[in-house]
């Protein structure tokens, strides 16, 4: 178990009565100005902490915010789960670091040392499928809604950061910056093994190596048309007009993201039904062969 304590019933109170003041005041200050912004205050919180020299708009939101109450709400509240955690040297997330690291050390031992049989296949099918849906699950939360000019920037290196791909999309950057140059990183760029695209490709490998897979056959199979029409209909997609903003969103960008959803689905449930379905007799996926004898 992780080293969390339970808190007492008076440090609870504290902590909520902490919370519910330092919600109202930010609460407060957004109602009362509507040039404050979220993303503004807390710029200007960061900088308070750093030292740092207040710009002529930062100053003005430091006036109306009374961002130097919001640190000190923030820094109480601090103070009190330092308390919990009974002086603990290390952040909750550095606490994971012994499981992540176990994990990282199991998947590089099956990439190294697990031989290439129909397991294999199954378990990177599995976890592409998966990593993709992340994809297209963290991409309809941070760019079908159109965020405000404030936190456009906060949220596109949110969608770098969890994508991994900040230091490419810096390197690129010189040619061309911005959403665009993004959403061509994580959704369209075969290179890049963080991509929709690189997923869905390698999908496509992986289905030709699965058993009673016919290659050559010009019929295709009802899984490999699923997964041609995902890439299909992602190569085709043109980011200027997937980009586009009608009311405060993205039409455009949210119904190719709902089809790839759709598609995968598809792709999920045939290959389970054909090869994991248990309610039809057994099938075996390998045979074995020893002497001539199968």
């Amino acid at each position: 178990p992780f080293p969390f304590p339970d808190p007492t019933q008076a440090v609870k109170e504290q902590i909520r009565a902490l919370a519910e003041r330092l919600d109202q005041h930010r609460k407060d200050a957004l109602a009362r100005d509507e040039s404050v912004t979220m993303t503004g205050m807390y710029n200007v919180v960061e900088k308070l902490r750093g030292g740092e020299a207040l710009t002529p708009k930062e100053r003005k939101i430091h006036e109306i915010a009374a961002c130097g109450v919001l640190k000190d709400l923030h820094d109480e509240l601090d103070g009190l789960e330092a308390a919990l955690a009974g002086g603990l040297a290390s952040a909750p997330e550095e606490a994971l670091d012994p499981l992540v690291t176990g994990l990282v050390a199991l998947s590089g031992l099956m990439q190294e040392s697990m031989v290439r049989s129909v397991g294999w296949r199954f378990m990177e099918l599995g976890k592409r499928v998966e990593r993709a849906e992340q994809i297209i699950t963290t991409l309809g939360i941070l760019t079908t809604p159109v965020a405000g000019e404030a936190d456009r920037s906060t949220l596109l290196m949110a969608l770098l950061t969890t994508m991994d791909v900040v230091i490419t999309y810096r390197r690129r950057s010189r040619q061309r910056a911005g959403i665009e140059l993004a959403l061509d990183l994580v959704m369209l760029d075969p290179s890049n093994p963080r991509s929709l695209l690189f997923q869905l490709e390698r999908l496509q490998q992986h289905l030709t190596e699965l058993p009673g897979m016919i290659t050559g056959n010009s019929a295709l199979e009802e899984e490999e048309r699923a997964l041609l029409a995902a890439v299909s209909r992602l190569k085709l997609a043109r980011l200027p007009q997937v980009l586009e903003i009608t009311d405060g969103k993205r039409p455009a960008m949210d119904m190719l993201l709902k089809e790839l959803d759709q598609l995968l689905l598809d792709f999920n449930t045939l290959i389970s039904d054909k090869h994991f379905d248990h309610r039809t007799d057994v099938q075996q996926s390998l045979v074995a062969n020893f002497g001539g004898v199968n």
